[in-house]
């Protein structure tokens, strides 16, 4: 009894952890940018769902009967991963990365304040020489930029000398935590265990195993040819993915019979669209 009651402990804790760390992944599709106050909120999120959930699957892995020496080695590489994603998370994405770019935004704004108000001027100058000029029938003179100075280019050109990461790749790094990255590995163990070892629903495992799979794959193209405007909301997507899987296996152990109906359900619906389809 006091087993079954740890299991499920286990199991909520775990499922509101998840829920919590995909609703922060969702706040950050939306907000991307670290001097925001919808970023912190994200990452509070994030992080708080991920220690709920280390908990969580510390608990079921330990009482249940469900999970053999390889399910205990992904529960283990789970638990390894939360603690990286939280310092990560924390150090760079609350921290590090927000502190340089506001560092950067203080220098540009200080270095460009002379050229604003020069930009200002010359432009008043060229409007009215048009101006004159339109009367006369002249040409118009074209106008001209002051050059800005580029406060991140020179923080990062700064810590390149000191030979420290820029904040573009520690911007990356950042959302490879932030991300679920480091949750990627033992999702895919846990999940494959699970799924030799037969006594859990097949299609959470599989949804576990796909998730993790599908997240992995875009770490890695966003570390290659994918821009930082497409790898982040797409990192942040595969993240949310990812902890709804997780969600899905928390429910699935504290109601399995509710989630054999549901998997049972939606397979036969597949099966008669299959049928549908192949008839038409």
């Amino acid at each position: 009894m006091l087993l079954r009651l740890k299991l499920r402990v286990g199991a909520g804790t775990l499922l509101a952890g998840a829920g919590l760390a995909a609703l922060g992944e969702l706040v950050a599709i939306w907000n991307a940018n670290p001097l925001a106050r919808g970023w912190f909120v994200a990452m509070v999120l994030i992080t708080l769902g991920t220690v709920a959930l280390l908990f969580g699957v510390v608990a079921y892995a330990l009482v249940s009967d469900e999970v053999n020496l390889v399910g205990l080695g992904g529960a283990g590489l789970l638990a390894l991963g939360g603690f990286a994603l939280i310092l990560g998370t924390v150090a760079l994405d609350v921290v590090v990365v927000p502190l340089l770019l506001a560092m950067a935004a203080t220098i540009a704004g200080v270095l460009n304040a002379p050229g604003s108000a020069m930009q200002t001027a010359v432009n008043s100058v060229i409007a009215g020489i048009n101006a004159v000029g339109s009367v006369f029938g002249g040409g118009s003179v074209p106008s001209a930029k002051i050059p800005q100075a580029d406060g991140t280019q020179i923080v990062s050109s700064m810590l390149t000398s000191l030979h420290l990461p820029t904040i573009a790749v520690l911007t990356r790094w950042g959302r490879f935590f932030s991300s679920g990255g480091p949750l990627t590995l033992g999702c895919l163990v846990l999940g494959y265990a699970l799924l030799k070892q037969g006594a859990f629903p097949r299609p959470t495992s599989y949804l576990l195993v796909g998730a993790a799979g599908l997240n992995l794959l875009c770490q890695l193209l966003a570390l290659g040819p994918l821009p930082p405007a497409v790898s982040a909301p797409l990192l942040a997507i595969t993240g949310m993915l990812l902890f709804a899987a997780l969600a899905v296996f928390a429910a699935t152990i504290l109601s399995p019979q509710a989630a054999a109906r549901l998997w049972s359900t939606g397979g036969a619906r597949l099966a008669l669209l299959r049928q549908s389809t192949s008839r038409q």
